[in-house]
């Protein structure tokens, strides 16, 4: 899988939601209600947890560093990669950005360029291991 994407109604993804979840470091694993100001907050906070948490699944389930969730006019990017955590760690630090509708396609670009050179470096490496590919001749 290149890049997961999860799409999403126009409105659901917030900038100020994420950045209350990051500067909160609220767990993906559930949220702390006594840090949460109003029932409104509650229901958004809740509700951006569990897109963060099925963009992360899709992410490991598929193998991909990179997940974007989307609106078609803001989005997110989370870099899965691991600092030495296990991957379904719960203590895994994750790294994101918010994506506004002026920069999504240079975003993707960058996602699909570094998902093909990945790509690109493994097939190169099974060709050259069966035979098919240029490398050095035993």
């Amino acid at each position: 899988m290149l890049l997961p994407v999860e799409l999403k109604r126009h409105g659901v993804i917030r900038k100020v939601i994420l950045e209350e979840i990051a500067l909160h470091q609220y767990e993906l694993s559930g949220l702390n209600s006594t840090n949460i100001r109003t029932s409104a907050d509650a229901a958004r906070l809740k509700m951006t947890v569990a897109i963060l948490q099925q963009a992360i699944r899709y992410g490991d389930h598929y193998g991909a560093r990179f997940v974007m969730a989307s609106t078609y006019y803001d989005s997110f990017i989370l870099d899965l990669a691991s600092d030495g955590e296990d991957v379904g760690s719960a203590a895994r630090r994750i790294r994101w950005s918010f994506v506004d509708h002026e920069h999504i396609k240079l975003a993707v670009a960058y996602l699909f360029w570094r998902a093909c050179s990945k790509i690109q470096k493994k097939l190169a490496d099974v060709l050259v291991a069966i035979g098919m590919g240029q490398g050095k001749k035993k």
